[in-house]
């Protein structure tokens, strides 16, 4: 969500009235009457499909990824044959899938890559129709060093990101005007007192993006005074403070965890607070854009290795709730609204596991009645759709069911091996994108009013990307 906000960013150098976007779907677009869908298909190319039955209508290898149909002409991007980092806008008829127009070629920096089998490289570009009927495409291309070099000082150079736009005629397909790279949005600075402070493993602060939604590790044995990665979270800047203090039960060591915080505007420490002491579960993540943190605390000997977490409100480090552990690779999972902030607990209770939505008033912070999901046996809860919707597997009976995180209603239940990749609801359809193992990807289309599997269909495989450190 926030890569498609920097695309249509862009457009403000453009001017004129509010853009509009197209509908979109996995892998693609919805037509203008919503009776169709546009995607990338299993063997490459772009597929016209029903969107009550999925029967195919037509099928062209012209292109590779559908941006939008604009008055019964569909724009699509294709990569130039031979050539990583050029590509061509193509115009097809949205009706029989015809090629209509073809670009120039359109050059990108030397390091971009199309080839979506390439790792540590990413591409992406959106549509939006503006007032006067033209048509803007921006873009974006970034690499980063492959996962072998995390870990290591990274060559500056090894960090790239680009993007740019370009201005069209929808009608004739030409291309009226291209723009470089927008200005990026400037970072927030650290207080001086706490940039002196701050450590990183990887990179320095100004490398980073301030509006983190996750905070990496720390180290598995904390060093005294060691001072994580510092956040933003509104007009405050943050860190947590890790010290050894005495002992805890045995030989283990037991630390205290204190949430320091800077004022964005006079640069002033506000009073530290300290939020944890006891047997440091040696993970402490911050979640929602800085919004919440959340501290682990081990588990106490001989009962095994599930501890718990404790989240706390970042700008005031008030306790908000502690959650019991079901799977210690797993952080939990919280999400935040413009009014809320969401968290699926997951309990157990004898031999039967809960998986509960639970909710608290951003204002006020107080708690508003939870919710029960589902019960079962092997549940794991994610979310996708930029937080609109809860994706629980249960490993019993080989189902992923999927729910409103607005009111915690089940929307579908569908037979999925793999995790759901990407969930949008379309022209009053819901769209699930599923893993089948570990490259082939299929389409799953849900009535969300009774819950009902329309049709399913085999799209563009999985192509690797390895993911950003």
């Amino acid at each position: 969500m926030k890569r498609l906000g920097f695309l249509l960013m862009l457009g403000a150098c453009w001017g004129g009235e509010s853009p509009v976007a197209p509908e979109r779907v996995p892998l693609g677009v919805l037509s203008r009457d919503a009776t169709r869908i546009f995607v990338t298909g299993a063997d490459g190319g772009i597929e016209a499909l029903e969107a009550s039955t999925g029967k195919r209508i037509w099928f062209s290898p012209a292109a590779l990824r559908p941006l939008m149909d604009v008055g019964g002409k569909l724009i699509a991007w294709v990569p130039e044959m031979g050539k990583p980092n050029v590509l061509r806008i193509a115009t097809l008829s949205a009706a029989d899938g015809k090629t209509l127009e073809l670009s120039s070629p359109i050059p990108l920096p030397e390091w971009a890559c199309l080839n979506r089998e390439k790792p540590a490289h990413l591409f992406e570009m959106e549509a939006v129709l503006l007032g006067n009927a033209s048509l803007r495409v921006s873009w974006r291309a970034d690499a980063w060093p492959p996962p072998e070099a995390v870990g290591l000082p990274p060559a500056q150079e090894a960090w790239r990101t680009a993007s740019g736009s370009l201005l069209m005629d929808p009608a004739s397909g030409k291309i009226l005007e291209t723009k470089g790279d927008a200005p990026a949005p400037e970072k927030p600075r650290l207080p001086d007192a706490l940039a002196r402070l701050a450590f990183s493993r990887y990179e320095r602060w100004e490398e980073r993006d301030p509006m983190l939604s996750s905070l990496e590790e720390h180290p598995t044995t904390p060093e005294p005074g060691w001072i994580g990665t510092p956040w933003i979270s509104g007009g405050i800047a943050a860190a947590v403070e890790i010290q050894e203090s005495g002992r805890g039960t045995g030989d283990e060591p037991a630390y205290a965890v204190t949430l320091r915080s800077w004022d964005l505007g006079t640069g002033k420490e506000r009073p530290a607070r300290e939020i944890f002491h006891g047997e440091y579960g040696h993970r402490t993540v911050v979640f929602s854009e800085g919004l919440c943190l959340g501290v682990r605390r081990k588990a106490p000997p001989g009962t095994g290795n599930l501890g718990t977490w404790t989240l706390y409100v970042t700008e005031t480090g008030r306790p908000l709730a502690t959650i019991r552990e079901l799977d210690s690779a797993a952080d939990p999972v919280v999400v935040v609204s413009a009014r809320e902030l969401l968290v699926l607990d997951l309990t157990r209770e004898k031999e039967e596991e809960i998986l509960r939505l639970r909710r608290w008033d951003r204002l006020t912070w107080q708690e508003g009645p939870a919710v029960t999901l589902m019960t079962g046996k092997g549940l794991k809860p994610y979310t996708r759709g930029g937080g609109r919707y809860a994706c629980v597997i249960d490993g019993a009976k080989g189902q992923v069911s999927v729910f409103s995180l607005e009111d915690g209603h089940r929307l579908a239940c569908l037979d999925q091996k793999g995790r759901i990749q990407e969930i949008r609801l379309a022209g009053g359809l819901l769209y699930c994108l599923g893993m089948e193992n570990e490259s082939s990807r299929v389409l799953k289309v849900v009535d969300p009013a009774c819950g009902r599997l329309l049709w399913e269909r085999a799209v563009e495989p999985f192509r690797y990307h390895c993911p950003k450190p």
